[in-house]
């Protein structure tokens, strides 16, 4: 979102009426600038989607994590270890009953559970809140999914 509004700042600025050729020369300059940080974040998504094969849902649990103060890890692969073995159990668990996902607070302790477990399997040190937080996350991407869906 910030190459968003950098490039909507950046449009409301431009008079392009009033511009000289330097000027036009300039700001095609930055845009370009602009456009390959776009086409890197976009590659850099993609191959995190892949990495969840092709599941947006963990791709975007995954960014959340690592940003979130304090992530769970600083490492993208241990994070990525411990969201695959979530994506394994909670894809099953939501396949063996889909009417799972209608009680959100109780697929969101499920969740909470196979997450606490992925941690200690992957030797990752979490409190509550964090597991709490990242699986309210993913329950909420479960449930929209399924309001798209229908």
């Amino acid at each position: 979102m910030n190459l968003l509004e950098e490039l909507r700042s950046r449009f409301k600025k431009l008079n392009i009426e009033e511009m000289g050729s330097a000027d036009i020369a300039k700001s095609i300059e930055e845009l370009d600038c602009m456009r390959a940080r776009v086409d890197e974040l976009n590659r850099e998504n993609a191959a995190l989607v892949k990495k969840y094969d092709g599941d947006e849902k963990y791709a975007r649990a995954h960014k959340r994590a690592m940003r979130t103060p304090p992530p769970l890890t600083t490492s993208p692969s241990k994070m990525s270890a411990i969201l695959k073995r979530v994506k394994g159990k909670v894809d099953g668990m939501v396949l063996s009953n889909s009417g799972i996902i209608g009680n959100k607070s109780y697929f969101q302790r499920g969740i909470s559970r196979i997450l606490a477990e992925s941690c200690k399997a992957g030797s990752v040190k979490c409190d509550a809140a964090q597991i709490t937080g990242l699986a309210s996350y993913i329950a909420s991407e479960y449930v929209d999914e399924r309001g798209k869906a229908a």
